[in-house]
């Protein structure tokens, strides 16, 4: 055999019938290979990879200067919110302390902010169990300028943009509600 557990462009069964595609924009191949050239291998790279600083969030994340696009609030890096937030409760608790004492400090801390845009990212912290830290991806996200369901699925780096939790959350409402809109109009969607 070989070939369980496999995607099944992978499996023998193709492979006698000669019938390839690229892993990633899925173009028939004749040979057995995985990519049909070096941008498709670095395109699916990008894309599949983890936050090592190849993916495309990572990538994402790190040209914006680790700062939301819409609001202007830098969330993490070495002088953001995420970073002085982590020094502001570790400097507050006991190593002992439990994760609900962890929760309600950082929430404390970004409720009592007199800073508008950090006091409405307070329900969207969440903790790694383990380090009792800001998980990375809660409070920063990769979001795609032009939404996938509007077509901005398959756009690289130059359709990506870095939001804070608050203002994504916004985004992605109004996308949704103007392809309901458009759904409701017989129409196909569009947005915003």
């Amino acid at each position: 055999g070989g070939g369980e557990g496999l995607p099944p462009r992978y499996d023998d069964t193709l492979v006698k019938t000669r019938s390839y595609e690229c892993s990633n924009c899925c173009s028939l191949l004749k040979t057995k290979k995985l990519y049909c050239n070096t941008d498709c291998q670095r395109e699916f790279e990008l894309r599949s990879a983890d936050d090592n600083g190849r993916s495309l969030r990572a990538r994402t994340l790190k040209q914006s200067g680790y700062k939301c696009s819409n609001c202007d609030i830098k969330v993490a890096g070495s002088q953001g919110l995420i970073s002085k937030a982590n020094k502001h409760v570790e400097s507050t608790l006991a190593p002992s302390a439990s994760l609900a004492d962890y929760k309600a400090a950082y929430t404390s801390y970004f409720k009592s902010s007199p800073d508008f845009k950090v006091a409405r990212l307070a329900p969207f912290v969440r903790l790694h169990k383990e380090k009792m830290r800001i998980q990375r991806g809660s409070l920063l996200h990769a979001d795609h300028i032009l939404a996938v369901r509007f077509g901005g699925g398959c756009a690289g780096l130059d359709n990506m943009q870095s939001l804070c939790a608050f203002c994504h959350k916004n985004k992605s409402a109004a996308e949704a509600a103007e392809a309901a809109r458009r759904r409701r109009m017989g129409g196909a969607p569009q947005p915003p």
